[in-house]
């Protein structure tokens, strides 16, 4: 029997460990919400409070149900102003390149999937504080240019959500009061604004996403193929 010397073995195996699993940085929420405003144009070429609006195939109605899913990663959040220097408590705008948005009603009819960089804006002030954050994209339906909106907003009254103006990495989702003074909202029209609907949805449930598998980068493959081959070496060595 092959007698491995400890040391070289000890070595092999601290070089295949060198590289820990790799784990996401960005964090995910999974929310639900209710629709409880709803305002389009209507047929006398204004806009009104309704309870059903439709545009291009899509379709909402007030008191449905929305799911959804927001994900962003304050690692790599980029300033873009303080909106009034002079104020204390004046939001931070902040641009997200890694922010995905997603949400669509309980019954169908609407949906919405954010396809570019997110943006947030940070006040964190007293007597009260805000996180928000929005998407904005244009897609084509039924051959109409549509522009889609979101926004998610998280608040508190009492000035205590936030610790900083810097883009928080997580979001404390057991926060006392933080479902009542957090809000949702939407919006779809037609490039000239001839035809629109928006919406607000009262936040219902706020919870951390399951995390996916860390899965491990290419490099910590070839690091353990190496520290196991090493470990084949010294065995080699030894029998001959």
């Amino acid at each position: 029997m092959a007698n491995f010397n400890p040391t070289t073995v000890a070595l092999a195996l601290s070089l295949a460990g060198a590289v820990s699993i790799a784990q996401a940085k960005p964090v995910s929420y999974t929310f639900t919400a209710e629709v409880n405003s709803l305002v389009a144009t209507t047929d006398d070429g204004g806009f009104h409070d309704v309870d059903y609006a439709e545009l291009a195939g899509r379709h909402i109605a007030r008191g449905e149900k929305l799911v959804g899913t927001i994900t962003y990663d304050a690692a790599n959040a980029q300033f873009l102003q303080d909106s009034d220097p002079s104020t204390p408590g004046t939001s931070y705008d902040y641009r997200l390149p890694t922010f995905k948005l997603e949400y669509k009603l309980a019954t169908g009819g609407f949906s919405y999937a954010s396809a570019d960089p997110g943006f947030a804006s940070v006040v964190n002030a007293t007597p009260s504080d805000s996180l928000l954050f929005q998407s904005f994209m244009m897609a084509q339906d039924h051959g109409v240019d549509l522009r889609s909106s979101a926004s998610f907003g998280l608040g508190d009254l009492n000035g205590k959500l936030l610790n900083s103006a810097a883009m928080p990495a997580s979001i404390n989702t057991l926060f006392p009061g933080l479902l009542a003074q957090s809000g949702f909202g939407g919006g779809l029209s037609t490039l000239d604004g001839a035809e629109f609907f928006s919406f607000g949805a009262q936040l219902m449930s706020l919870s951390p996403a399951a995390s996916p598998s860390a899965v491990p980068e290419p490099g910590t493959y070839m690091m353990m193929f190496a520290g196991l081959g090493a470990v084949g070496f010294a065995a080699r060595r030894k029998r001959s």
